[in-house]
């Protein structure tokens, strides 16, 4: 809707008296008095801001021209989807399931003023008619699936998914912003892609939104960004990141952004099978992730990478030790087409993370937690499976995609994805083989703020996937999954 303006403007009333004074015996001049303001409830005139005190301040921050606008915003995202064998990949368990997710959210952005906007926003998400959590049973690995919703995301809890407040022009500079409150983050490298470290969408919670405050500071082209940040599992995060993206040229444009980070007290994923399923939580004291990407759009070609590092201490016996990497290309062989290669190397460490804490041995699983990476629907989609959250880190995989739009004003495309995953640590059986997955998407553009979208994906679990698997029993059956989806955003 298109916002709504309101304009104050008070009256300034000045009446001034003089009162003569008449000395008969004296040659000076009577004195003036001050006349007295009467332009607010307590007879002081109202403060000026701006440069050389341009404005007149009706209320604090509040300009006497200042227009407040109020921006209604929000979505709701409905699916319809088929999953089945999510539980241990065996067609002779009863777990298909036909359900209807839905989730909505609505909020509100306001300019109070110059310096000042607002933003709140509520939540809602579960499965239609029932009680239940969207996310698929069973797919989660055990203490990895934390959130600071209500209890397991039931349905029937309306939350605050949003309440930050962003102060402009923060101590008069213009180029310092500050936000503090309950605030999205996606720190992702590429447009319309989630963030390979920190993704506060990560295991689809209800709330989407983390707790904390962040800055940022441009100069030129770089952008500065400290933050401290409190996370679902009770954990901290606190860190600073700075971005360098330089004047286009043409049609080539370059990003690169790079950050330092400090996890304190973060709960880590301790499968080890079906056998660890109740294990007691693990915690790791301090884990420093030090994290570059870089990305170059030249054209017909788009080249990406990622790259994070992580040390730091786990307990008195066991340090951390791990890196992720991620990069790939993407062709544009016309205006409608687009094939790409992509690989994945997650370190991992082949003593369960070291959950006993071993005296004197290093933790090399990459500590991926609050990834929101999602190029597959079942393996690595927070929404409809993340099967990836059955190992910390320990996965590699190689992906190729094909994307092809339908018409001149890309209203419909179609989507293929094929991804090969393997263990980074061999199991004890002494295999790597993951699995492999096959996606088909189509999507349609009903308007630009409409989509509707049919999804259809199969992973075939592999050798290793006995290993990592949540069930006493597990199998290596297709497991698969089908789905409708509409989505308005507003």
């Amino acid at each position: 809707m298109p916002p709504r303006f309101a304009s104050l403007v008070p009256s300034l009333l000045l009446i001034s008296a003089a009162l003569p004074v008449v000395a008969a015996d004296s040659t000076n001049p009577p004195p003036t008095l001050a006349p007295t303001p009467v332009g607010s409830p307590n007879g002081s005139s109202p403060s000026v801001i701006g440069p050389n005190g341009g404005q007149v301040e009706v209320s604090p921050g509040k300009s006497q021209s200042a227009n407040r606008l109020v921006y209604i915003q929000g979505l709701v995202d409905i699916d319809f989807v088929m999953l089945g064998h999510y539980t241990a990949a065996d067609g002779d368990i009863p777990d298909h399931r036909n359900e209807e997710w839905i989730r909505t959210e609505l909020g509100a952005r306001v300019e109070v003023d110059d310096r000042i906007e607002v933003s709140v926003g509520l939540a809602y998400q579960g499965v239609s008619g029932t009680n239940s959590p969207t996310q698929p049973a069973g797919t989660a690995a055990n203490n990895n699936s934390t959130s600071n919703a209500p209890v397991d995301g039931s349905s029937g809890n309306a939350v605050v998914n949003d309440a930050f407040v962003t102060l402009k022009e923060f101590l008069n500079s213009r180029n310092l912003t500050v936000e503090v409150g309950r605030m999205p983050v996606c720190w992702n490298l590429r447009k319309d892609h989630a963030a390979f470290l920190y993704d506060s969408h990560a295991n689809d919670p209800t709330i989407t939104s983390w707790d904390g405050a962040r800055a940022r500071y441009n100069y030129d082209t770089l952008d500065f960004t400290p933050y401290a940040l409190r996370m679902p599992d009770n954990s901290s995060l606190f860190g600073a990141m700075v971005d360098w993206q330089p004047e286009t040229t043409g049609n080539d444009r370059y990003f690169v952004t790079a950050s330092a980070n400090l996890e304190r007290d973060i709960q880590l994923n301790t499968n080890d099978g079906f056998a660890s399923v109740n294990a007691a939580p693990v915690y790791g004291s301090k884990l420093y992730t030090y994290y570059v990407g870089a990305d170059a759009d030249l054209s017909d070609v788009e080249l990406f990478g990622e790259f994070a590092m992580q040390r730091g201490t786990q307990d008195a016996n066991t340090t951390f030790g791990g890196f992720g990497v991620s990069g790939g290309v993407d062709w544009h062989l016309d205006t409608n087409l687009v094939f790409g290669l992509q690989g994945d190397f997650l370190s991992g460490d082949d003593t369960d993370n070291n959950a006993a804490g071993t005296p004197n041995t290093t933790n090399h699983a990459f500590i991926n937690k609050w990834s929101g990476t999602s190029d597959t629907l079942i393996v690595e989609n927070p929404k409809y499976g993340r099967l990836a959250n059955l190992v910390q880190g320990d996965l590699e995989a190689l992906k190729a995609k094909f994307e092809y739009a339908l018409d001149d004003r890309k209203r419909v495309r179609v989507k293929l994805i094929y991804a090969d995953y393997r263990l980074a640590k061999a199991t004890t059986a002494g295999t790597k083989d993951f699995g492999q997955e096959g996606d088909f998407t189509l999507a349609w553009d009903y308007t630009s703020n409409a989509t509707i979208s049919l999804l259809a994906g199969a992973f075939k679990p592999g050798s290793a996937y006995d290993s990592v698997s949540l069930s006493p029993n597990p199998a290596r059956d297709l497991v698969y999954l089908i789905a409708g989806n509409l989505t308005v955003k507003f």
